[in-house]
């Protein structure tokens, strides 16, 4: 993934300007900060394969127990949380109309604590139903389970975040069943065709949640994928090393997500919000979208080019933690699926819209889960209960 930076970073250098989307101002490019980018990302991808030449244990996912049994303390959660979740949508739509929360995120948040826990919290659940469906034999717990599921799905509609939708909720569900399928037919790996289907779904979801946004927020026009900030931030990073702006402590601000402003101040801001104050003010305003400052450019607001050491860091510890979930497997296992999707985002994004949704979904999966049992199983594969 690190390597689609250099094919944007190709397309930006030919195209001779940073392109956001068309409705920007055109940004000339500069070809020492593209160098500097793509020298960034080398090095970066060097510092992330040392670390897991070294230091990684692999884990073959199509061997892990993805088992999860519906408890009383699954279904409780999910109860409570649906309830707290549809009266937070209800608070929102009462102050404000559909129309508003569509065209304008930050409405649905407000720098409201319990709203931002509510969406980060949500496609947890949302996975956690979908799998609960397809695990109970009963008709009312199923009736149920889609309850919760259409619930999480529209809040997560009115919320405005596309990646909630697809990355968190769509994508885990989808390769929950391609993987109990694959499962099912005892398989040792997954057919060309299997992959095929999964390349084009994705394809698909991530047109849907194209359109989706050009609805909500009006229609951006793009160049063409390779340049489009929904898949990869060249620019983002092109710009940050040529203004040189910064230093700051912006991965602060993932640490410190449930400290009120009110308490203290001038807490750190993260750095898609850093990055987009600096130099996209308006749309912060006017839409209350931010712009992604991405792994690369995050890293070098922070620490200058000593940020390859953080960037290839967070993608080793990330990896490592998402090979741990499905090595003790279970309901783990489950939640390994949505951190591979969500943890993705750190590629374009920043570190605080990555470690906190994957913070609260493990949270969610915690109380949701029975107590944890570790059993050894064949081939030396652990999982919980």
């Amino acid at each position: 993934m690190i390597l689609s930076y250099l094919v944007d970073g190709y397309f930006t250098d030919d195209y001779e300007y940073l392109f956001f989307s068309a409705t920007y101002p055109q940004i000339p490019a500069d070809s020492g900060s593209n160098a500097s980018v793509a020298i960034f990302c080398l090095l970066t991808l060097i510092v992330y394969s040392l670390l897991t030449v070294f230091f990684s244990k692999k884990t073959e996912i199509l061997k892990v127990s993805y088992e999860v049994r519906v408890t009383k303390k699954l279904i409780a959660v999910c109860f409570f949380y649906t309830l707290f979740l549809g009266a937070l949508v209800l608070v929102s739509m009462q102050k404000y109309s559909l129309s508003l929360l569509l065209s304008n995120r930050q409405s649905f948040f407000e720098d409201n604590l319990l709203a931002g826990i509510a969406l980060y919290t949500a496609p947890a659940l949302s996975v956690l139903s979908f799998v609960g469906v397809n695990s109970t034999k009963s008709m009312p717990l199923r009736l149920f389970f889609i309850l919760v599921l259409v619930v999480t799905f529209c809040a997560s509609l009115i919320s405005g975040s596309r990646s909630t939708l697809v990355l968190n909720c769509i994508l885990p569900c989808i390769f929950y069943l391609v993987i109990k399928n694959t499962q099912r037919k005892g398989l040792k790996k997954l057919s060309k065709k299997t992959i095929v289907k999964l390349v084009s779904a994705c394809l698909v979801l991530f047109s849907l949640s194209t359109l989706y946004r050009d609805y909500t927020r009006g229609e951006q026009e793009e160049l063409n994928a390779f340049v489009s900030p929904d898949f990869v931030t060249f620019d983002s990073s092109a710009l940050i090393i040529q203004q040189d702006i910064g230093p700051s402590q912006t991965y602060l601000a993932a640490f410190t997500f449930l400290i009120p402003r009110s308490i203290w101040s001038e807490k750190p801001i993260s750095g898609n919000r850093y990055f987009t104050q600096e130099f996209f003010y308006e749309r912060l305003v006017d839409s209350g979208a931010e712009i992604t400052s991405s792994l690369i450019g995050e890293a070098y607001i922070n620490f200058r080019w000593l940020g390859v050491i953080s960037a290839g860091g967070l993608l080793f510890v990330l990896s490592q933690l998402i090979e741990k979930l499905f090595r003790v497997g279970g309901i783990y296992s489950v939640l390994g699926l949505i951190f591979l999707f969500r943890g993705t985002n750190i590629i374009r994004g920043d570190l605080l819209n990555t470690l906190v949704p994957l913070f609260f979904s493990f949270f969610i999966f915690y109380i949701a889960s029975a107590k944890i049992v570790f059993s050894r199983m064949s081939s030396n594969v652990r999982y919980a209960r």
